[in-house]
């Protein structure tokens, strides 16, 4: 798969087991940036629960919506995944909610031969058909093929699923649409929910994951959580489930504006190719001004830095005790309490910690940068994932986090 649209994914570890959904939903309530780069073979386009979603569809309490022939609005009704549901309320005879025609609705690359699943949970205000397209779109993001499979949708929800290969020599991107019946039905009522795309015949059930959304003149990694803080990229590379920058390489976004309780987290999962460069430090992640909270390398110790501040106070810094190696998967959280101070967790354990409390921003007000500062940029780093929370993790939180992401990219 190109290096233009490499996926970005978001997992919760072991479903199947109540006590870890839950501490995964704790976790996931405290996300206010997620980027993730581990999942390449499906994703969810998230279209249904959060308002202004990660294509450009609109939906807010009036219902308004970019669809034809539909009213679209979320619901609070619950569904077999747990989220908001997309609610559909169809006022005409061709009613869809789309993603294609325009680049910014592309939703992966693709070309003719590959095959796709794309599937859906679904129920509707009485028995109906609706049907699920997977469009092949040119280089222009013209779609040139729309294979669909007609699907029935009852009063009670089901999982229904589509697969097609593409065709045609100028596919090139993938795109989608979600139908309602095609001969009338203006007065039903449409839920839809759970929405995953595959490569491949295999229908799986669905996952929290998520992809990137990128075009020539503006590419971006796409923030996962509900804050819509989308990082542009200055040059990157894709590798096996993780981006990498390098040189002049980083990731942007410019006017970030975050309010953190009484404590924050930084989740990172790094490769760096050396520990051995030019400049005195390199910066992994960080939110750099009058206050911040940074994650970084320090080149002359060989140790990973957390460093935080508040625009009235000192700074403080921790340094982890490891140190770094070059070539070598790193799962870093370094985590700040306004009550007990900061710590570093390295691949699960608790590394170095202090007790300086009281000194984190309640606002961070400045640009964020992946692998970059104001200054200057700095050697090649692969990343896996990166997530920052607005409160501190527990030890708890943090062990399983670092278990969810060995079991997801297996390095």
């Amino acid at each position: 798969m190109s290096g233009k649209n490499p996926f970005l994914g978001l997992g919760f570890g072991n479903p199947f087991i109540t006590f870890i959904r839950e501490l995964g939903n704790s976790i996931a309530s405290a996300l206010i940036l997620n980027l993730d780069a581990g999942n390449r073979e499906s994703f969810s386009p998230n279209v249904f629960p959060r308002g202004k979603d990660i294509y450009g569809w609109y939906v807010d309490t009036n219902g308004d919506a970019d669809g034809w022939q539909v009213l679209l609005s979320r619901d609070t009704i619950t569904s077999p995944v747990g989220n908001t549901p997309l609610k559909m309320e169809i006022t005409g005879n061709d009613p869809y909610l789309e993603s294609y025609i325009g680049s910014e609705w592309n939703l992966a690359n693709t070309a003719s031969g590959d095959t796709w699943t794309i599937s859906v949970y679904a129920k509707a205000s009485q028995s109906t058909t609706g049907e699920l397209y997977l469009f092949g779109a040119d280089l222009n993001s013209q779609y040139v093929e729309a294979p669909y499979g007609t699907v029935n949708i009852t009063t009670s929800w089901t999982r229904v699923s589509f697969t097609t290969t593409f065709a045609n020599a100028n596919t090139k991107f993938l795109q989608m649409r979600l139908d309602g019946t095609q001969s009338g039905g203006s007065g039903i009522t449409i839920w839809w929910d759970g929405l995953q795309i595959e490569r491949g015949s295999t229908v799986t059930e669905f996952t929290e994951e998520y992809t990137v959304d990128s075009n020539t003149l503006d590419e971006r990694i796409l923030d996962l959580s509900s804050s819509d803080r989308n990082f542009t990229l200055s040059g990157y590379s894709v590798g096996d489930k993780f981006l990498e920058f390098a040189g002049t390489q980083y990731g942007e976004r410019t006017s970030d504006s975050i309010s953190l309780n009484s404590g924050a987290t930084i989740e990172v999962y790094i490769n760096m190719s050396t520990v051995s460069y030019s400049e005195s430090e390199s910066a992994i992640f960080n939110h750099s001004n009058f206050s911040y909270f940074n994650l970084i390398h320090k080149r002359t110790s060989n140790k990973f830095r957390l460093e935080y501040k508040s625009v009235s106070s000192n700074s403080r810094q921790i340094f982890s005790s490891l140190s770094a190696s070059a070539d070598t998967w790193f799962h870093i959280v370094a985590v700040v309490d306004n009550t007990s101070g900061g710590k570093i967790y390295i691949n699960g354990a608790l590394d170095s910690s202090n007790s300086d409390a009281g000194n984190l921003p309640s606002t961070l007000n400045s640009n964020a940068y992946i692998g970059y500062n104001t200054t200057q940029a700095y050697p090649q780093h692969k990343y896996a994932l990166i997530r920052e929370y607005n409160r501190s993790l527990t030890e708890a939180e943090v062990q399983q986090r670092y278990t969810d992401v060995q079991q997801r990219y297996n390095f």
